[in-house]
């Protein structure tokens, strides 16, 4: 569903015209509510469609990788049930698990132990900045070995009419709906209880279909 059509979908609920384009104060109002919402749904877990899989190379004598192109400020990487990191050398002959410590005990590695000899890197450490995210791994590769990192990457505030949602799009607008009628404390179609009811059970039922897709989207609680 568009960012458009999300829109509108609240506002034919609540029985007001529809919007065309999104000029004017009425787009701007349940633009805004849409975007906390989706914003809000997202911070649920990471959903199956916000897996981002980053593969490249590292370069050889150097060991930060600038992933900012490919990431953003909310960005954060994705863990099997068991805890385990998703990030990986895939180089043949040398594909392994590389364990996962503190940017501040990378920090000591390389200060610690700044002769080290550079080899195939077994250690990762990522941080996130105002524009995305930065690995350092160590050792310091001595060659290009190929990586690969799963992230996940919500979507970027939705600013353009037909910009698709990424995630489920029933429970950003149900939510959106009950967040419009809290906000201008009247009732529309059913009590807001009952939208708000509706909202939950949406939601619900969106992680559930996400958790049989793919087990590792969300913990069971």
């Amino acid at each position: 569903m568009t960012y458009l059509e999300l829109i509108n979908r609240v506002l034919r609920r609540l029985r007001e015209p529809q919007i065309s384009s999104l000029s004017g104060e009425k787009a701007l109002f349940y633009g805004q509510l849409i975007n906390e919402v989706k914003d809000d749904i997202e911070n649920a877990g990471p959903w199956y469609a916000l897996r981002t899989p980053l593969t490249g190379s590292f370069t050889p004598s150097t060991s930060t990788v600038d992933l900012t192109s490919s990431t953003n400020q909310r960005s954060y990487l994705l863990y099997q049930s068991t805890g385990a990191p998703q990030a990986f050398i895939t180089t043949v002959d040398e594909e392994r698990r590389l364990a996962e410590v503190t940017w501040e005990e990378m920090d000591a590695l390389h200060t610690l132990d700044p002769d080290a000899d550079e080899d195939v890197p077994s250690q990762f450490a990522y941080k996130k900045t105002k524009d995305g995210v930065t690995l350092r791994v160590f050792p310091t590769p001595d060659a290009a070995y190929t990586y690969r990192f799963v992230f996940v990457v919500p979507q970027d505030e939705l600013d353009d009419k037909d910009t698709e949602l990424l995630i489920p799009s029933t429970p950003v607008w149900r939510e959106a709906l009950v967040r419009a009628m809290e906000e201008r404390g009247e009732e529309f179609n059913g009590s807001l209880e009952a939208a708000r009811t509706q909202a939950q059970e949406a939601l619900m039922q969106a992680i559930l279909d996400d958790w049989a897709r793919e087990p590792m989207t969300f913990e069971a609680e």
